[in-house]
C-alpha cells in the first residue's frame, strides 16, 4: 500500500502519524532520532486464552531498510497487544498487534509488513513461513526520521543507546554510526532481585515479598508516568526517580521468578501456561523500562534464575524458550538501554547458553553493532569462559562475576588480561565486558548504612568499586545479601554507598572521559591499561599508558606508596593530584615527579591511612580542575587541530598547516611518550617526516614552550 508521512510540529519534536491507504495499518511515534515509532496492526479479534493462542499461531514482523545506504537492514518482531491500551484497561481480548522500532539512522526508511498465521508459526523469524494474513500481509511504505530532538541528559534519548565497544572493556553510549561513542561505566543496583514483584502490577500475586515502594511515593514527580486511571505506578516510578538522582545508571532484575522463594514475577497470563502471555502487566512493565531510560537508567534484564533453569525446555532452545525470549525482545528491544542478561548464576551448559544467546542476537533487531548479552559466571567458575577468549562467533560479549568482595579486582583482571592477550595475536572476541553484580558472601552482600560488616561500606569501595574500575572492569551493580536482595523497598538505606559512586564516575568522567580543558585524550580511559607491578611500599592498583603517562593510582589504604615511571624520559617532570574518592572533593596538588626512575609519589594530603586515588600527569598541562596552562586550537574535523592535509605512507608524513597558525615546530610522539620526530614548517605551512617504523603516533604543536595535541592517534 502507498502510503505518506503527516508531520505536526509540537513543542520542537515531530510527531508523525501515517495516512494510508490500508486502515489495518497505524504507524505512529515521534520521527526524531533515538525515538520509537509504534506500528498498530488490526488483526482478528483474539483473546489471550482462546482457542486460537495468538503467540504461537500469528507472527507478525516488519522489515526496515535504510534507504540512504540500503545496506542497514532491521527485521523487526512483532506481538499480541489485545486491545492495544491493556496497561490501562487490563484487557485480555481485541484484534491489535504491535511492533516498535527505533532506528540508528535520520533518514528515510522503507518498510514492508510480514504478518502470518499458522500452527506455531512464531517459532521462527522466516517471513515466509505460514499463511499471510490478508489486508495487512505486503504492506509497504516509506516515512523518514529527522536529525536531533530536543531530549537532554540524562535522558537516553540525548545520550544514545547502550552498546558494546568489541575493541576496549567498557559499555558505550552511540547516538548513531557517525557520533563519538560515550563510554558508560557501569553504577547499577542488582537487588531487589525481585523488583517486579510490584503491587500495582497486574496479574501478580500478592506475597511474603510484594512490593509497594511506599517510601519512594514521595519521589514520584507530576508528569511521570502511572496506570490505571493515575493512581498505580507511583511506589515503582518514584524509586527509579530517587535511583537515578543518586547517580544509579542500572537496575537489573528477575523477569521470571517460577520455582523460587518469591513466585510472583512471569510474563504469563497463568503460571501453568508457559505460552500465554499477560498483555496488561507485560505493557506496565514497559513504562516502567522506558521510564528508567528517560532518566538515564539502563535496565538489566535477568530472564532466569537457578531456581528454574529447566523450567522452559529443560534448558534447551525449544518451544517455550523461544516463545519467552521472543515476546521480551518484541516489547521491550526498541528501548535503548537494555541489557539482556542470561540469568543469575545457574547450572545450564555453556552450549545451552550459547544457543539462547544466539537467538536472542538473531531476533533482537538493534543491534549497533552488538547489543550487550551478559552471562552470569558463578563463583570459582571463571574457567567456564575458556572458550569464548578465542571465538569471535558467539554472541555472548560481557561477564557478570559473582566473587568474594576482596577478589574483585584480581579476578576482573585476570579476565581483562585474558581477553587482551588473544586480541594481542590477531583475535578479537566479542566477549569484552567485565562486571561485578554479586558480591560474596550471599548472606551479606553489601551493607546497608549503618552496618559495621565485615565487609564494611569501606571494603566496598575500595575492593569491589575502585578494584573493578582499576582493573579495566566494565562497572559494579551491588547487590544488598540474600534476605534484603529479597525484602528491600527502601533504596535510602544505602545512600553512602550511592555517594561512592557519584565519586568513582565524577573522576573518571571529569579526568579521563569528558576533561573540558583537554589535560587528556577525549574517553583516554579507554586506552589505559593495567600496571598494579609499578606500584610499591603500599599496596595499589594502577592504570597507565604502555607504562607511560598518564598514571592512575589508587592506593586502598594508603600509605607512601613508590611508582615505577622508568619509562618516561629523565627530564620528564610529572605532578601527583590527589583525589579523595570518599568525598568526591576537586583535587589537590601534590608532589613533582621527575622521570626515568622509580619514585615516591608522597603522603596523601590527609588521612593517611585511608585510600586515596592519585592522577599523575605532565607539570606542564596545568591544573585539571581549571585548565590553566593549556591552550587549544579550534579546528575543522573532530580528529585534526590546525592540519589542512595529512598523509601518511611507508613512513613518510606529509602535512600542510595553515600558514595563519604556523606553530613553532611539529612534533610525532610515539605511544610511549617519546619524541621520534620534530620539524617545522616552511614558509607556505608544508613540512615532511620520514619515520623509521610506522605504527600509531600522536601529533602535537609545540609554542613558547607549550605542547597541544593537535592530532590525536593515527596509524602512520
Amino acid at each position: 500500500m502507498r502510503t505518506s508521512l503527516l508531520i505536526l510540529l509540537l513543542t520542537g519534536c515531530f510527531f508523525a502519524s501515517i495516512a494510508s491507504d490500508n486502515p489495518n495499518v497505524i504507524i505512529s511515534g515521534d520521527t526524531t532520532d533515538r525515538h520509537t515509532m509504534t506500528f498498530t496492526i488490526k488483526g482478528p479479534g483474539l483473546s489471550e486464552s482462546g482457542d486460537v493462542n495468538p503467540f504461537t499461531d500469528y507472527k507478525l514482523l516488519v522489515y526496515f531498510q535504510y534507504m540512504l545506504s540500503g545496506a542497514e537492514k532491521y527485521t523487526v518482531p512483532g506481538y499480541y497487544a489485545a486491545d492495544g491500551n491493556a496497561g490501562e484497561t487490563g484487557a485480555d481480548s481485541g484484534n491489535v498487534w504491535k511492533a516498535h522500532f527505533t532506528p540508528q539512522w535520520p533518514g528515510a526508511h522503507f518498510y514492508k509488513v510480514y504478518f502470518r498465521t499458522g500452527p506455531n508459526v512464531a517459532l521462527t523469524n522466516d517471513t515466509a513461513d505460514g499463511v499471510p494474513v490478508e489486508g495487512v500481509d505486503g504492506d509497504t511504505g516509506t516515512f523518514e526520521f529527522k536529525q536531533e530532538g530536543n531530549d537532554s541528559p540524562p535522558d537516553l534519548k540525548a545520550l544514545g543507546r547502550l552498546d558494546i565497544d568489541k575493541y576496549k572493556n567498557h559499555f558505550v553510549l552511540v547516538k548513531n554510526g557517525f557520533s563519538e561513542k560515550k563510554i558508560f561505566l557501569k553504577t547499577g543496583t542488582a537487588s531487589p532481585s525481585n523488583f517486579l514483584d510490584y503491587a500495582d502490577f497486574d496479574n501478580t500475586p500478592a506475597g511474603t515479598y510484594t512490593k509497594t515502594f511506599t517510601d519512594h511515593v514521595a519521589d514520584w514527580m507530576e508528569g511521570d508516568p502511572t496506570w490505571g486511571g493515575e493512581e498505580k505506578g507511583k511506589g515503582i516510578i518514584g524509586a527509579i526517580n530517587y535511583l537515578a538522582g543518586q547517580g544509579v545508571n542500572t537496575i537489573s532484575f528477575n523477569t521470571l521468578t517460577l520455582g523460587s522463594p518469591d513466585s510472583s514475577i512471569y510474563p504469563y497470563s497463568s503460571p501453568d501456561n508457559l505460552k500465554r502471555f499477560d498483555c496488561s502487566k507485560l505493557d506496565q512493565w514497559l513504562k516502567v523500562f522506558q521510564h528508567a531510560n528517560s532518566k538515564g537508567m539502563v535496565v538489566e534484564l535477568r530472564t532466569q534464575m537457578a531456581a528454574n533453569q529447566t523450567l522452559l525446555d529443560n534448558g534447551d532452545l525449544d518451544t517455550t524458550r523461544i516463545l519467552y525470549y521472543r515476546e521480551l525482545i518484541a516489547r521491550y528491544a526498541h528501548c535503548l538501554g537494555v541489557m539482556w542478561n542470561l540469568g543469575d548464576e545457574n547450572g545450564l551448559s555453556l552450549e545451552q547458553q550459547l544457543s539462547a544467546a544466539e537467538y536472542i542476537h538473531s531476533t533482537d533487531p538493534h543491534q549497533h553493532p552488538s547489543r550487550s548479552i551478559v552471562l552470569p559466571v558463578p563463583e570459582g567458575a571463571e574457567d567456564l569462559l575458556q572458550p569464548l577468549y578465542s571465538n569471535d562467533s558467539t554472541w555472548i560479549s560481557g561477564a557478570s562475576l559473582q566473587s568474594g568482595y576482596q577478589d574483585v579486582h584480581t579476578k576482573t583482571k585476570k579476565l581483562v588480561d585474558s581477553l587482551a592477550s588473544y586480541e594481542w595475536v590477531g583475535v578479537n572476541p566479542r566477549l569484552r565486558t567485565v562486571t561485578s553484580d554479586c558480591q560474596l558472601p550471599k548472606e551479606t552482600g553489601v551493607p546497608a548504612d549503618g552496618v559495621a560488616g565485615p565487609p564494611s561500606q569501606d571494603d566496598i569501595r575500595k575492593y569491589v568499586l575502585w578494584g573493578n574500575l582499576m582493573a579495566k572492569g566494565a562497572g559494579v551493580s551491588y547487590y544488598f545479601g540474600s534476605e534484603a536482595d529479597l525484602t528491600c523497598e527502601n533504596f535510602r538505606s544505602y545512600e553512602n554507598l550511592w555517594s561512592y559512586y557519584r565519586h568513582a564516575e565524577n573522576f573518571f568522567r571529569k579526568y579521563l572521559l569528558e576533561n573540558e580543558f583537554e589535560i587528556l585524550l577525549y574517553n583516554q580511559l579507554a586506552t589505559l591499561t593495567n600496571y598494579d607491578d609499578i606500584i610499591s611500599e603500599a599496596e595499589g592498583y594502577c592504570l597507565a599508558l604502555d607504562g607511560y603517562q598518564p598514571f592512575v593510582v589508587y592506593l586502598p589504604e594508603g600509605g607512601n606508596a613508590n611508582i615505577d615511571i622508568s619509562m618516561t624520559n629523565p627530564t620528564d617532570s610529572l605532578r601527583a593530584w590527589w583525589y579523595n574518592p570518599r568525598t568526591g572533593e576537586s583535587l589537590i596538588q601534590g608532589n613533582l615527579l621527575i622521570g626515568g626512575s622509580v619514585v615516591p609519589i608522597g603522603t596523601p594530603p590527609a588521612d593517611p591511612t585511608e585510600d586515596w586515588t592519585v592522577l599523575i600527569i605532565p607539570d606542564d598541562k596545568g591544573n585539571p580542575e581549571t585548565g590553566v596552562a593549556i591552550q587549544k586550537d579550534f579546528i575543522a574535523g573532530k580528529s585534526f587541530q590546525g592540519i589542512q592535509s595529512l598523509t601518511a605512507y611507508n613512513g613518510v608524513v606529509r602535512m600542510f598547516v595553515s600558514p595563519l597558525k604556523t606553530p613553532s615546530s611539529i612534533e610525532i610522539i610515539a605511544a610511549n611518550g617519546k619524541i621520534i620526530a620534530t620539524s617545522t614548517p616552511n614558509a607556505y605551512g608544508n613540512l615532511e617526516f620520514r619515520l623509521k617504523t610506522t605504527g600509531l603516533y600522536m601529533v602535537c604543536r609545540k609554542n613558547a614552550g607549550k605542547r597541544t595535541i593537535i592530532a590525536r592517534v593515527l596509524n602512520m
